[in-house]
């Protein structure tokens, strides 16, 4: 993808039969964590997302393409409680800087009005200034930066 390009970008609850290929995106998405952390490649709640409760497995499309995909949950990192959180959030390499993640940011905030949260590893620079940016961007309220364990939780209100 280029920057010029104008592509149309959808999010979706991912099917069940999209799971297995998700499942597959997972593992590359945390070989690519690994740089930043050690990371334990298993992953015991992902079957969850399709089982119902306050799970929501988004599949990110562009082009007709799987660009990555968004886990959202209502685990509470910080331990204050939220009624949102991005698990996991992966833009496939070929579809970044295309503004993809910011749009597939927007329309997890337009899908669920209310308290959030996000995690990001203090070591990983471009996820911290994604997120710093997508924060701006869609102007959302309450904002807190809680430094945890060699992350930083953002704990933010979005009732737009």
């Amino acid at each position: 993808m280029s920057e010029n390009e104008s592509v149309t970008i959808s999010v979706e609850i991912a099917p069940e039969n999209l799971k297995p290929h998700l499942h597959t995106l997972l593992m590359t998405y945390l070989d690519e964590l690994s740089a930043y952390d050690e990371m334990d490649d298993d992953y015991p709640y992902f079957d969850e997302y399709w089982r119902g409760g306050a799970r929501w497995p988004y599949v990110i499309m562009a082009g007709g393409e799987i660009a990555g995909f968004a886990l959202v949950n209502d685990w509470s990192a910080s331990q204050h409680g939220t009624e949102f959180a991005v698990a996991e959030f992966y833009i496939r390499p070929a579809f970044r800087r295309d503004a993809i993640g910011q749009h597939v940011f927007k329309q997890l905030l337009e899908n669920h009005h209310g308290q959030w949260e996000l995690s990001v590893m203090d070591t990983n620079e471009k996820a911290y200034r994604f997120w710093q940016n997508a924060l701006q961007n869609n102007d959302v309220e309450d904002l807190q930066s809680i430094s945890q364990d060699g992350a930083t939780i953002y704990r933010f209100k979005n009732t737009r």
